[in-house]
This record gives C-alpha cells, structure tokens and sequence, in this order.
C-alpha cells in the first residue's frame, strides 16, 4: 500500500491570532484517508520499574515499554487496573502467564505487535478475555501451551501463522466457548499438542488435520 507522510500544522486560536503551535505526522492512504504517523514513546522504562509501577498501582497506562522483552506473569493473579491497549510490546518475545488468572481481564489488545513473541504458554489462562486478535502476527511463536486454557476466548483466529509452533499443549483446555476454524493452521513443526481441546466444545472438523 503507498503512504505518503505528510505534516499538518495544529493551529490554535488564542485572542484571535493563529498561531502554530506544534506538528504532527499522519500517513495518507490511496483511499484518501489519513491516521495519525505511529511515534515512538519517550524515557523507555525497565521491566524491572513497571513492575514496580503495578505493584504500587500506579497509572501504567503510557508506560513507554517499548525496549522490554519479558511481559511474563506481569499480571499473573492481579487486576489490570488501567488501560494498556497502547503499550508497545514490539520488542516482547515471552508472553508467558502475562495474564494468569487475572480473572476480569479483557481489554482490546489487537493493535499489540507480538511479532516478536516466542512464548505465549498461559498468556491468558484463568481471564475473562475474548477479543478479536486476528491480525497479531505469531509467527515466531514457538511454546502455544494452555494460551486459552480456562477462559471463554471464542474469536476467528484460523488465519494466524503457526508455522514455527512446536508446543500446542492444552492450548484450549476448558476454554469454554471457543469452537472456530483451524483447520488451516500450519502445524509442520509442530512437536507436542497432548488435551489440545480436552475439555472444550470446538469440533474434531475444526481441529489441525495433525492433531487429529
């Protein structure tokens, strides 16, 4: 798609003289719309300060966490007190537990880039979640185990590239609702895939032809 950046300078209005104040980046699309240029966060923080940021329930919510990789049991039996659907996590490659049985969970995380991400084991086990992700790109997933296990997660993922997959255990163990097409999931190197759906109402059609 062809995306011309392009700035518009914010004129404010202030005793009736224009003044420029600032400018901003968006992106013009070939449908003629425009959306606001992505810009990176400044002063990144550590892992290390946010978690002390939930700990002592500060608002996390513009935490600049782009240079953190670790997202592990950030939230494990806690509750996202604040909005994170605007963290950047694009440098994120362990997911594991992120939101263990953080049991109300379920914001929209669908603008997340976890394009990095190896392990998702447990990413949303124990939550409320059920929101549309089915433009995360796993395709450097490797470790899948119990991702769903034990939540109502019932969204159209038959498109996500599992190609790298190698651990798909209890991936929907218990997951309530969760009944969609995966039929077309790559699952060539797939190793491990031992109570896939133990427990949950998705048919045996919908199932990777390898795990049957």
């Amino acid at each position: 798609m062809n995306k011309t950046k392009i700035a518009l300078s914010i004129i404010l209005l202030a005793s009736g003289t224009a003044q420029a104040s600032s400018f901003v980046s968006f992106v013009s699309h070939q449908n003629g719309s425009f959306t606001p240029e992505k810009t990176e966060c400044s002063n990144p923080i550590t892992r290390e300060e946010l978690v002390l940021m939930i700990k002592n329930n500060e608002d996390y919510s513009n935490a600049c966490t782009r240079e953190i990789w670790d997202f592990s049991m950030l939230f494990a039996h806690k509750t996202v007190n604040y909005d994170i659907t605007k963290w950047d996590v694009s440098q994120g490659t362990n997911f594991t537990l992120t939101f263990l049985y953080s049991t109300n969970f379920n914001q929209n995380l669908d603008s997340w880039d976890v394009s990095s991400g190896k392990s998702f084991l447990g990413t949303f086990t124990g939550t409320s979640f059920n929101q549309d992700i089915s433009s995360w790109d796993v395709s450097n997933g490797i470790d899948f185990e119990s991702m769903f296990e034990e939540s109502p997660f019932n969204q159209d993922i038959g498109n996500w590239n599992t190609s790298s997959g190698k651990v798909f255990d209890y991936m929907f163990y218990k997951a309530s609702n969760f009944d969609q097409d995966l039929g077309g999931w790559d699952t060539t190197n797939a190793e491990r895939w031992l109570g896939f759906n133990d427990s949950s109402p998705i048919s045996n059609a919908n199932i990777p032809i390898k795990f049957k």
